[in-house]
C-alpha cells in the first residue's frame, strides 16, 4: 500500500535524515522547486511525510514492545504491493500547523470482535468484558442506526450472506408496504479479516494472485467477470445505507428520489447438496410470463419489459456464477416479453470494487441510481475476451468502453441481482426518479411538483455542503444524539414520563428544536 507521501523523493529525504531540514526550509520559501525539477515538493506534502513517519514510528514502538505489527504492517502483509494507492493520508486539520486530522484505517468490526472473543481469550490476551456483544451480527448494523436516527419503529437485521443488502432492501420494503414504517433505513456492511481471506481461497473463489500475474494479467484487472480467463473475485470491504420511504412523505418533506423500487423480492434455489452453488431460484421473478408480479408492477410505474436497459449482475468472477446468472436473466427476459434483439446492457461493478459480501447490493444500486443521473453505461475494463459458454444468452451485452444511451433516450430502469451462500437470491428492479415526479404531476399538479424540485435541490445542495466541509475537517461528519432528544429534567418536565406519553400518542411530533416536548 503507498501513497503521495513515499515518493523516491520524498523516500531519500527520509533516508538521509534531511527531511525535518527540507520542511524548515520550506516554511521560510517559496513553494517552487530547484533547477530542472519538473515538480516541487510542496510545503504541505513535506510536513505530511514528517508526520507519517513521526505516526508511523510511534506506532512501531508501541506495537512492536507487544509483540504485534503496526496497522501499516499488517496492511503490508495482507496486500500485494501497489494494489491501492493512498491518495492524502490524512482528512482534516491543518498540515502546515503541525495537527494531523483523522487518519482513518478500517476497524475489522465483527470479525476482530470474534477473532477476540474465540481465540484471543485462549491466547491469555486481554480482552474486553463486553466484547460478546460486538460480535452478534445484529448489533452494529442497529447501534448505528440508532445512534444515528434513534427511531422507535421495526428493527430487523436480515443476515444473507452476500444477499444481505438486498434482502435488506426487501425488508424495507415490505415494512412500507404493510403501513408498519413510513421511512426505513435498509443497507448492509461487511469487512475483511484474514479468517475470510483464507476461508474464501480455500473455496477456490477469490483470484489467485500468482496465477493471474502468471497469465500477464496487472493486479487491477484480476476481477474479471464473464472473461474466458476469470478466476474469482477479489474481496473487499464496505457498504452503506438506501433509505426508503413512501412517496408522499418524500413529497412533503422534499427529499431528493434517487430511485424507485418498482420490485423486490428473495427467492431461494430448491434442493441443493451444495452451499455455494449457484441456483436459478430468482428466475421466479417472471412466474407467468407476461402476467407475472414482476411485469405487473413496474406497468404501474409505466415500464414495460424492453425500457428496462441495464442488469447490475452478482458477477463474482466465478466459473460457476457468471454464466449461471447470465442464464438467468437472458431467460427471464425472454419469458416477460423482451423484443427479440433489444439488448439487455450487463453491468459487473464488482471488477471495479471488489466484492464487498453482504454489502455488495448497495454498491450495485447507488451505480444504478448513478447511471440515471448521467445516462451512461460504464464498461467492464477487464474484459478482454467474453467467455464462448456466454454465446447463447442473446440478449445480454458486455461492453468494454461505456456507452452513453442517455443520449438518445432515458434510462427508464435497471435490474440488479445479489446472491448469497445458503441460496438467497435478491432481485430488484429499480426505475428511474422520473416516474416519482410524473406520479406528482399527474396527481398533485406541475407546481407541486416544481415546488418539491425546489427544496429536493436545495437539500442535494446542503447535503453535499454539509459532505465537503466534513472531509476538510470543518464540519462534524458524525454529531451524537443529545439526551436521547428529550430535554434535562426540572421544571414540571420529566424525560422518562415524557417518553413513555409520546410512545402512546399517534400525534407525538419531534419538536422543530429536535427534542421531544410534553403535551
Amino acid at each position: 500500500m503507498s501513497d503521495i507521501t513515499e515518493s523516491p523523493t520524498l523516500q531519500a529525504l527520509v533516508a538521509d535524515g534531511t527531511l525535518d531540514d527540507a520542511v524548515k526550509a520550506a516554511a521560510h520559501t517559496d513553494a517552487g522547486g530547484a533547477d530542472g525539477e519538473r515538480q516541487p515538493i510542496r510545503p504541505a506534502v513535506l510536513k505530511a511525510a514528517q508526520l507519517a513517519r513521526d505516526a508511523e514510528a510511534h506506532a512501531r514502538d508501541r506495537q512492536h514492545v507487544k509483540g504485534k505489527l503496526t496497522a501499516r504492517e499488517r496492511l503490508d502483509l495482507l496486500l500485494d504491493t501497489g494494489t491501492f494507492e493512498e491518495i492524502g493520508r490524512f482528512s482534516g486539520g491543518d498540515i502546515n500547523a503541525g495537527r494531523a486530522g483523522a487518519a482513518v484505517i478500517t476497524g475489522f468490526g465483527g470479525m476482530a470482535s470474534m477473532r477476540k472473543l474465540y481465540l484471543d481469550r485462549f491466547l491469555g490476551h486481554e480482552i474486553p468484558t463486553d466484547i460478546l456483544q460486538e460480535a452478534l451480527p445484529n448489533v452494529v448494523a442497529a447501534h448505528v442506526m440508532q445512534s444515528y436516527i434513534g427511531g422507535y419503529g421495526n428493527m430487523v437485521q436480515p443476515v444473507s450472506a452476500c444477499a444481505t443488502a438486498a434482502v435488506s432492501l426487501e425488508e424495507g420494503a415490505d415494512k412500507i408496504a404493510l403501513g408498519k414504517a413510513g421511512f426505513v433505513v435498509t443497507g448492509a456492511i461487511d469487512d475483511i479479516g484474514v479468517e475470510s481471506v483464507i476461508g474464501f481461497g480455500n473455496m477456490n473463489a477469490t483470484a489467485n494472485s500468482q496465477e493471474m500475474l502468471d497469465k500477464g494479467i496487472e493486479p487491477r484487472f484480476f476481477s474479471r467477470a464473464n472473461d474466458r480467463r476469470r478466476g474469482g473475485f477479489v474481496e473487499s470491504q464496505g457498504g452503506g445505507t438506501v433509505l426508503l420511504t413512501r412517496g408522499d412523505i418524500a413529497l412533503k418533506l422534499g427529499l431528493p428520489v434517487a430511485g424507485v423500487i418498482g420490485f423486490v423480492h428473495s427467492y431461494a434455489d430448491g434442493a441443493h447438496t451444495s452451499i455455494p452453488a449457484p441456483g436459478l431460484g430468482a428466475l421466479a421473478a417472471g412466474m407467468g410470463g407476461r402476467s407475472s408480479k414482476l411485469v405487473r408492477d413496474l406497468a404501474t410505474l409505466g415500464v414495460t419489459p424492453d425500457d428496462i436497459a441495464v442488469v447490475s449482475k452478482h458477477d463474482t468472477s466465478t466459473n460457476a456464477n457468471d454464466p449461471n446468472e447470465s442464464e438467468l436473466h437472458n431467460t427471464l427476459a425472454h419469458a416477460i416479453g423482451r423484443t427479440d434483439s433489444n439488448p439487455l446492457f450487463v453491468i459487473s461493478q464488482k471488477s471495479l470494487t471488489g466484492h464487498a459480501k453482504g454489502g455488495a447490493c448497495v454498491f450495485q444500486v447507488n451505480g444504478i441510481t448513478q447511471l440515471f443521473r448521467s445516462g451512461t453505461v460504464p464498461a467492464n475494463a477487464a474484459l478482454e475476451c467474453v467467455d464462448p459458454k456466454l454465446e447463447r444468452d442473446d440478449h445480454m451485452v458486455w461492453l468494454r468502453s461505456p456507452l452513453a444511451i442517455g443520449s438518445r433516450q432515458t434510462v427508464k430502469a435497471a435490474l440488479a441481482t445479489s446472491l448469497g451462500f445458503g441460496h438467497v437470491s435478491g432481485f430488484a428492479a429499480i426505475v428511474h426518479p422520473g416516474a416519482f415526479e410524473a406520479a406528482v404531476a399527474h396527481t398533485c399538479g406541475v407546481e407541486a411538483l416544481n415546488a418539491w424540485r425546489a427544496r429536493a435541490n436545495a437539500r442535494l445542495a446542503a447535503g453535499q455542503r454539509r459532505l465537503e466541509e466534513g472531509m476538510m475537517g470543518r464540519a462534524a461528519l458524525y454529531e451524537s444524539i443529545d439526551n436521547r432528544r428529550f430535554r434535562e429534567d426540572g421544571r414540571g418536565y420529566d424525560a422518562h414520563e415524557v417518553e413513555k406519553a409520546m410512545l402512546l400518542d399517534p400525534d407525538a411530533r419531534l419538536g422543530a428544536d429536535g427534542v421531544y416536548d410534553a403535551r
